[in-house]
């Protein structure tokens, strides 16, 4: 109902279709850090105008401008798989199976192929104590005193493993999951939160037009795509540092 959900009528995108989007600009984002940040633009610096360097820089801003668009996307149907999935172990158990399997090629892309590399984990983390935390809070829904120090807990978790987005990520999570029948509050209250993750806002807000017309349905992503794409892209732009660092 209006206000608080959009019209049926303009809801027209499918999750395959919302999840192909934000794997596309997932696969942007990293390639900004891995192919131009870490490889070319960290070692220029400083970096004046008018170099080529400049130039890089300013294709790494808008790549990551639009990289912004995944996380709150990623994070919205993390709740929507909670309220659909039929078996929340296996949920849960696929979700952190996944994140150990793409830590290594995390490291690889992002902190100089060391591993491991204990300093910061993969966004997959994040999502799996999201996931913990609102499970915890609808598990124990009669019993307020141990619901929130349990959030309290998994935020913790997510800021001293240093996960991708960190507490806050579990934060927005945990707003996704408390406004899920209220569409147009529910994003509103979650991309609020999102903006003082530092370097998020304004970009995350091209995914709210593409969440808030939502249809509600599965489309025809395949089911293991997103855990399988995930690591895979890591190690394809892993790969692609080193063919170039080998060839010069």
């Amino acid at each position: 109902m209006w206000p608080y959900n959009v019209p049926l009528r303009f809801q027209k995108l499918s999750s395959g279709t919302i999840k192909t989007i934000a794997l596309i600009t997932m696969l942007i984002d990293h390639a900004a850090v891995a192919l131009l940040l870490n490889p070319i633009l960290l070692p220029a610096v400083p970096i004046y105008r008018g170099t080529p360097e400049a130039d890089l820089l300013t294709l790494y801003k808008v790549m990551r401008f639009i990289g912004r668009v995944a996380f709150p996307i990623f994070c919205f149907f993390l709740v929507e798989g909670f309220y659909h999935t039929r078996n929340k172990i296996r949920y849960a158990l696929r979700l952190l199976v996944f994140a150990y399997i793409s830590e290594a090629p995390f490291d690889l892309a992002f902190n100089n192929g060391v591993i491991p590399d204990w300093s910061n984990q993969n966004t997959l983390f994040t999502l799996f104590f999201g996931l913990l935390a609102i499970w915890s809070y609808d598990y124990f829904r009669d019993k307020w005193y141990l619901q929130l120090p349990l959030v309290v807990g998994y935020c913790a978790a997510a800021h001293f493993c240093n996960t991708d987005y960190g507490w806050m990520g579990v934060v927005v999570i945990f707003l996704f999951y408390l406004l899920y029948n209220w569409r147009i509050p529910q994003l509103l209250t979650g991309f609020i939160a999102l903006s003082f993750i530092v370097g998020e806002f304004p970009g995350v807000l091209l995914a709210l037009p593409l969440l808030l017309i939502y249809n509600g349905q599965r489309g025809r992503m395949p089911k293991y795509l997103f855990y399988a794409f995930y690591p895979a892209h890591l190690l394809l732009l892993w790969g692609i540092v080193q063919i170039y660092g080998f060839a010069h």
